[in-house]
């Protein structure tokens, strides 16, 4: 796997970036907002720490100019405004303008051509990815910057009061930026990145004499595990991510991109269809998470036993209990209902088909109970040494509750959000386990076959290039993650293909996906969408699992890769930023994609998902529009002139015709923002090696001291947040490889 380089963008990158910037986000070439744009971004791939994000950003400016060249026999910089304007309007209406272009048909053939191919390092994307990914970056950079709070009316971090009740140190704290917090620390960000990745071999275990078990990943399922298995074995957890303090986490959102998330949040699919969302971080996807979890549907589960994974049904009853019990799993207070969030519930509401209810969620938005809460409601579960940590989570928390910042996305601050890396891998700690953040594996170290027919790992390839002897290895990566290793494993050694559940490793892989609705109300929002919970309602249809629809929110840089439009209709549209809501059609998609030993993602959307993804968006659309919006348009890039993807109070009521116009004006994916944090499968349970990659004990078929704890065990998508369920599968499976393990000594 590549590591990170800091050679940034380059001089003739960066002028053609801003060269184009004023016509794409919709300012004059004078605005001081420009040049400071571009630092960000040039700092932000210098940070990075894995190369393949900043090689798509580099690529991405790469196609800009050779488009530009295509087009004009210049490169932007070199182009009139003018002309800067018109090749703008043409990437951003590519399926109705460049297909009769002459220089479009010439790019075509060298489409196919080794030169572009060295060029670009992969396939060229389709011109509406290009035009997308162009659209996300250019906003990224635009409106993280603090240059722009004034005009979208954010009120951030550093300046919001009850925040600064809590906490008056957040005024001058500018960690990860530089003093006046618009460009990026980028050697800080660098440097937490490498810091722990040194340490020696022989200090990543204890050494006290147990059988050493080595947990890849430190997310939900991998921390549940890691706490049950610490009790009793030496257990080093290796995570390939940084960790962080309570009060580490960043305020800025390119800030937070680079040190949170995998690839920086720039992880397209194979086909850029889809982007996908992983943390990568200690805790995972529960740092970035927003709390909010929903729990586990008996349906799914009956439908995987019938199906043959054929998993203790009891004990993995008992740990969703368990799970909730243990993050106290709680409505939220209402008091912390944003205006748009309270709208959203009354427009599903409105359309008498739907069930709306209150999510979820293991954010103390009530005032934190007492010590004695945890010793009263669960003293028979939770032993002395768990009520601890417990309690020393209480007195790193800052304030007395969830002041509603609208940062949960950014890990949460000031502790109100229980994550896992401070209930199941604190308590792991405290018996003896360690925690090693990035330290990347890259792949299993096998023993060779002893007449048995069953395979051993012996050690775990690093990827600095040290080997870990290990005696037991937990798989905790995730859904994209623990397949690529197990990818890896298979290249390092070529006889594990002989295994029948090989051939599963990486298979099945779907996703709980979804397009954002983006609604705008003409009067002032009381509670704007950043002034309480992000995510506090889930509607669904009785009888129907195959999606749900949640509201959300996000801070101004990423929502503004999901607004409508480009251009000044775009900055329209943030200008009104307090006055929008989000919401999203979150649907279970088929589990037929697949992760290659890159970690790339293939997985297509194809025709026959489209329809279901138009009726739900339809049904959004007009949810809002019975929610009194002045304005509805959702996410992705269609053309320049995005009106007739918009839909004004005269589409009231019409859902058939609302469906008809986005089938019309988005027939594929490539039209549509389509993300998902919540890849699952790739490593299907089935008690047949023929037909799964683990078994009912969460032991991979074939390999005795390997197993799986994570979403990737998934036979099908569960549609719903799929978080309390990786958890309980961590504590389950962590209950089953004790007792497997102990029948081997």
């Amino acid at each position: 796997m590549a590591r990170r380089d800091d050679r940034g963008l380059g001089g003739i990158r960066l002028r053609a970036f801003r060269a184009v910037l004023p016509p794409v986000i919709g300012v004059e070439p004078e605005d001081p907002g420009v040049p400071v744009a571009a630092g960000r971004l040039d700092d932000f791939v210098r940070c990075l720490p894995q190369a393949e994000a900043a090689d798509n950003v580099r690529r991405l400016l790469d196609a800009l100019i050779l488009v530009s060249l295509l087009t004009f026999v210049l490169p932007p910089q070199w182009l009139t405004r003018r002309c800067r304007q018109r090749l703008v309007e043409k990437i951003f209406d590519a399926r109705h303008s460049w297909p009769k272009d002459p220089l479009w048909r010439v790019a075509r053939a060298c489409r196919r051509s080794r030169l572009l191919g060295r060029l670009l390092g992969t396939d060229w994307p389709s011109m509406a990815d290009f035009a997308r990914f162009l659209k996300e970056v250019y906003n990224l950079a635009w409106y993280s910057s603090p240059l722009s709070n004034e005009f979208t009316g954010m009120v951030p971090l550093w300046e919001q009061e009850l925040v600064l009740e809590a906490h008056p140190e957040t005024a001058s704290d500018h960690m990860w930026t530089r003093d006046d917090r618009t460009r990026l620390d980028h050697r800080a960000i660098a440097a937490r990145h490498a810091e722990g990745a040194d340490r020696a071999v022989d200090e990543l275990f204890a050494g006290d004499g147990r059988p050493r078990v080595a947990v890849i990943g430190s997310g939900p399922g991998g921390a549940a595990a890691a706490e049950r298995l610490s009790e009793h074995f030496d257990v080093a957890v290796f995570e390939a991510g940084p960790r962080f303090d309570l009060i580490e986490y960043p305020m800025d959102s390119m800030a937070a991109m680079a040190l949170l998330y995998d690839r920086a949040l720039l992880y397209p699919s194979r086909d850029c269809d889809l982007r996908v969302l992983a943390g990568r971080t200690v805790g995972g996807g529960a740092v970035v998470n927003d709390g909010v979890t929903i729990r586990p549907r008996s349906s799914t589960l009956d439908a995987w036993q019938r199906g043959g994974a054929g998993f203790d049904r009891e004990a993995l009853n008992a740990a969703i209990e368990h799970a909730e019990r243990r993050h106290l799993f709680s409505v939220e207070a209402e008091d912390l209902h944003t205006t748009p969030s309270l709208r959203f519930a009354e427009g599903m509401r409105a359309l008498g088909d739907y069930q709306v209810e209150p999510t979820l969620s293991d954010a103390y938005t009530v005032e934190h109970p007492p010590p004695h809460h945890f010793h009263d409601r669960d003293c028979r579960w939770m032993g002395t040494e768990i009520h601890r940590h417990y309690d020393a989570h209480r007195r790193e928390v800052i304030g007395p509750r969830c002041v509603g910042c609208g940062y949960r996305n950014h890990g949460c601050r000031y502790g109100h959000h229980i994550t896992v890396d401070r209930t199941y891998l604190r308590a792991a700690e405290g018996r003896g386990a360690r925690v090693h953040a990035n330290m990347p594996v890259d792949h299993l170290v096998t023993d060779p076959d002893d007449g048995s027919g069953a395979r051993k790992i012996r050690a775990l390839q690093l990827e600095r290039g040290d080997r870990v002897p290990v005696d037991q290895v937990v798989l905790a990566g995730g859904a994209i993650g623990t397949p690529a290793i197990m990818r890896r494993t298979l290249a390092a050694d070529r006889s594990l293909e002989r295994l029948p559940a090989a051939a599963h490793f990486g298979r099945h892989l779907g996703f709980n996906y979804g397009t954002p609705v983006v609604a705008r109300w003409a009067d002032p929002l009381p509670v704007p969408g950043y002034k309480g919970v992000q995510v506090s309602f889930v509607a669904t249809k009785p009888g129907d699992e195959r999606f749900v629809l949640e509201n959300g929110w996000i801070t101004p840089a990423i929502f503004s890769t999901l607004v409508p439009s480009v251009g000044p209709d775009h900055r329209r549209w943030m200008g009104d930023w307090t006055r929008l809501g989000l919401a999203v059609n979150t649907i279970g998609s088929p589990s037929d994609g697949h992760v290659d030993a890159r970690g790339e993602v293939h997985f297509t959307v194809g025709p026959g998902q489209m329809g279901l993804i138009h009726e739900t968006l339809a049904d959004l659309v007009d949810g809002y529009l019975h929610a009194g919006a002045a304005e509805v348009g959702l996410a992705g890039v269609r053309r320049w002139d995005d009106s007739r993807c918009r839909f004004d109070p005269g589409w009231k009521g019409k859902r058939s015709e609302i469906r008809a116009r986005l089938a019309e004006e988005a027939p594929t994916a490539e039209q549509l923002g389509l993300g998902s944090g919540h890849p699952q499968g790739g490593m299907r349970m089935h008690r047949e090696p023929e037909l799964g990659a683990v078994g009912p004990d969460y032991r991979v078929h074939g390999i005795g001291n390997l197993y799986v704890s994570d979403a990737s065990v998934f036979p099908t998508t569960i549609t719903v947040n799929p978080r309390w369920l990786v958890m309980a599968i961590g504590w389950a499976a962590g209950g089953e490889i004790v007792e497997g393990i102990r029948r081997t000594l």
